[in-house]
C-alpha cells in the first residue's frame, strides 16, 4: 500500500464565487461551496496544466476531497436581460453569487499526486484557477509548513 498524503488549500476569492447547479436555465443557482468536480478541476486544469477527460476521471477516483465553509460570504443575486436577436423575446436571468467567501479545501491521495498538486497550485501553468466565473479568480499563497 502506498503512502497517503494530505493537502490543505485556503481559498478566498478576491471578488465572488459561483458554482452552477445545472437544473434550470432562468435561475443560475449556485452551490454554497466548491463541488468535488470544481475543486479537483481547479487542481487538474488550472494548476496541473490540464488533463484530457480520461485523465480527469482517473484523478476524480484517486483524489479524496473535503471542504469547510469558513465564511459563506454575502449571497448576491444579479439579474440581467438576455438579448439573443431582434426577433427573440428578451427575458431576465438571475444569477446567484457569493461575495468574498472563504473555503478550506482538503485533498488526500497518493504522496506523489499530492506533491504534484501542491507544486502546481504554487506555480500554475495557466491563469490563476477560477471559482466558477471569470470574475472569481483565486490567488495562490505559499503556506507556512
Amino acid at each position: 500500500m502506498s503512502d497517503v498524503l494530505g493537502l490543505v488549500v485556503e481559498v478566498k476569492p478576491p471578488l465572488q464565487a459561483h458554482f452552477r447547479i445545472p437544473y434550470n436555465s432562468l435561475l443560475l443557482d449556485s452551490y454554497p461551496f466548491p463541488p468535488r468536480t470544481t475543486a479537483i478541476g481547479m487542481v487538474a486544469g488550472g494548476a496541473m496544466g490540464g488533463l484530457p477527460e480520461e485523465g480527469f476521471r482517473k484523478l476524480l477516483n484517486e483524489l479524496k476531497y473535503g471542504v469547510v465553509v469558513e465564511d459563506p460570504g454575502a449571497r448576491v443575486e444579479e439579474t440581467a436581460a438576455i438579448f439573443k436577436n431582434a426577433s427573440a423575446p428578451i427575458y431576465p436571468i438571475t444569477k446567484v453569487l457569493f461575495h468574498r467567501p472563504h473555503y478550506r479545501m482538503f485533498f488526500a491521495g497518493d504522496d506523489k499526486l499530492i506533491e504534484k498538486a501542491y507544486d502546481a497550485l504554487l506555480d500554475p501553468v495557466f491563469a490563476p484557477p477560477t471559482l466558477g466565473t471569470a470574475r472569481a479568480y483565486s490567488t495562490q499563497q505559499r503556506g507556512s509548513g
